[in-house]
Formats: C-alpha cells, sequence, structure tokens
C-alpha cells in the first residue's frame, strides 16, 4: 500500500509540474480603426512593410553608404551586444529548465560460515541498490521557471525590436542626410550660375551709368540682387558642409571606393504601394513590438 501511495503522489507532482499560473496574455486593442477609409489598392501593389530599404533607395551610392553605416556605427554595435547577451540569458534560462539526472548504484555481498549459521548450512546473500536523483531540478508547480524564461525571451525579443527601430533610424538618417547634401550641391549649382548673371548684369548697368544711359537707382538695384544671391551662396555652402560633416559622421569610416550617385531629380518614384491595414502597419513598427514584447515580459514575471 505504501508502494502504491508513493507512487501516486509521485504521478500527482509530475501532473502539478504541468500546471502554470503565468496569467494569460491578451494583446491590446489597437486604437485605430480596421480599414483606412476610402482605401484602394492598385492591383499591382505591394506592402510596404515585405520592401526592403534597397528597394526603397535604389541609388547606389546611397546604398553604400548605408551599407557602410551599418557596419561602422559604433551605436549599432552597442545595440547588437545588448541583442547578444539577451540572447545568452535566454539560452542560460532555458538550460535551467532541463533536468540534471544523477544514476547512482551499489552493490553489497556477505556470506555466512556453516558454522555461524542457524542452519548449519553456509549461505551466501547479495543487494542491490539503484538510486536515481534529480537533485539539480526545481519542479515547476507554479509555473516560475517557466515564467522567467518566458520573461527572458520577451525581453530578448524586445531588444531584438529595438535593435531593428535603431537600424531603420539610421538607414533614414543617412538617407535623409544624403539627399539633403544632394539638394544643397543642386541649389549651390543654381546660385553659381545666378549670381554669375547677376554679376554680369551688375557690370553691364555699370557702363551704362558711366555715360548716362542707366541712373544710380538701376545700379543699386543690379547691385542688390548681385549681394543677395553672393549671400545666399554662402549660406548654401555652409550647409552643404555641415550635412557633410552629418553625413560622415552617420557613416562612421568614408568607403574607399563609391560608385556614382543619381542626380536627386533621378533617383526614381517609389512603386505603388498597397495600403495595409491601420493595425498591421502599427504592428510593422518595431517600436510598437518591442513595446508589446515588454508588455510580455512585465506578464510574465
Amino acid at each position: 500500500m505504501r508502494k502504491r501511495a508513493r507512487v501516486a503522489l509521485s504521478v500527482s507532482l509530475i501532473s502539478l509540474a504541468g500546471c502554470s499560473f503565468i496569467p494569460r496574455y491578451e494583446r491590446p486593442a489597437a486604437p485605430v480603426t480596421a480599414q483606412w477609409p476610402q482605401a484602394a489598392n492598385p492591383a499591382d501593389a505591394r506592402s510596404a512593410a515585405k520592401l526592403t530599404w534597397q528597394q526603397f533607395l535604389p541609388d547606389p551610392r546611397l546604398q553604400a553608404l548605408i551599407t557602410a553605416a551599418l557596419e561602422h556605427n559604433r551605436d549599432l554595435r552597442i545595440a547588437v551586444a545588448r541583442v547578444e547577451e539577451a540572447r545568452a540569458l535566454y539560452g542560460v534560462v532555458r538550460a535551467e529548465r532541463l533536468p540534471t539526472v544523477i544514476l547512482g548504484g551499489s552493490r553489497i555481498a556477505a556470506r555466512t560460515p556453516a558454522d555461524l549459521s542457524p542452519t548449519g548450512q553456509s549461505l551466501s546473500s547479495r543487494r542491490y541498490d539503484v538510486n536515481l536523483a534529480v537533485p539539480a531540478f526545481e519542479l515547476d508547480f507554479w509555473g516560475r521557471v517557466k515564467s522567467i524564461s518566458e520573461s527572458a525571451k520577451a525581453s530578448y525579443l524586445a531588444t531584438e525590436a529595438a535593435r531593428e527601430a535603431f537600424r531603420l533610424s539610421l538607414i533614414s538618417d543617412v538617407a535623409n542626410a544624403y539627399l539633403t547634401l544632394q539638394e544643397l550641391e543642386e541649389r549651390t549649382a543654381l546660385i553659381r550660375a545666378t549670381l554669375q548673371i547677376r554679376a554680369e548684369s551688375r557690370n553691364l548697368v555699370m557702363k551704362r551709368r558711366d555715360v548716362g544711359l542707366a541712373g544710380d537707382l538701376d545700379f543699386l538695384s543690379a547691385d542688390g540682387a548681385f549681394e543677395a544671391a553672393r549671400a545666399e551662396l554662402a549660406n548654401l555652402e555652409r550647409g552643404r558642409a555641415a550635412a557633410e560633416n552629418a553625413l560622415t559622421l552617420l557613416v562612421g569610416t568614408m568607403p574607399n571606393y563609391l560608385p556614382a550617385g543619381r542626380r536627386l531629380t533621378e533617383q526614381g518614384i517609389v512603386p505603388d504601394l498597397a495600403v495595409d491595414a491601420p493595425s498591421e502597419a502599427l504592428l510593422s513598427r518595431p517600436d510598437v513590438r518591442a513595446a508589446e514584447q515588454k508588455l510580455l515580459a512585465a506578464n510574465a514575471n
């Protein structure tokens, strides 16, 4: 009876070990409508979430700069290190959930001489003991160990989503700096041409004034236009230098070779994109996914 009771108790303990009292997670309702008003998607439209950044930014020079920024940016390396740390933590927690089984055994043999035996005959006896122990494993009665594991996993996924958010932010910053620099270069070239024309016009008005064919007011107007163009050129050159410095800071180390880039007007038009549902658009954002994983981690704790 005692043996049957011990077996029944063991079965009950194992059954309890499978129980978990982790609160069931329910995703909060998104504060957006189910669909966009009057949404119409082209027949060949593609979802923006499924496109790579290379498809959005086809300029080969810009792609080379973004690739260099992703490889060399210091903050990104820190983000990657955090992901690796979270990944290692989750691996350790998973290992702790596995039992460490120790199997031990012993054998005892004894012989009783005939003159000491109550039957007058020599007797031999053998005893075998086998012990199965699980000393390094905590029975997961209330889902505590599993809860820690789920929390670590959610924390890892939140870190991974944060890393992706930083990666997208870096790509966007490099693209903005590059396109801003291109815009300033084209505006600088345009204002240089304008300045040359206004300088020639100023000289012409000055010569006309010297021979009495133009008055001082005409010369002051032409001179003012020339000075305005020169001041605008100085502002554009300062802005161009600042944009170039910002791009260098983002990239970290400029590649030794950069392919030829496209003009601002040749960057290409983004193809027709499907209009995702508002909730789907939210879930495609890494910061939203990171926030949800943090909720999952808090729920598991």
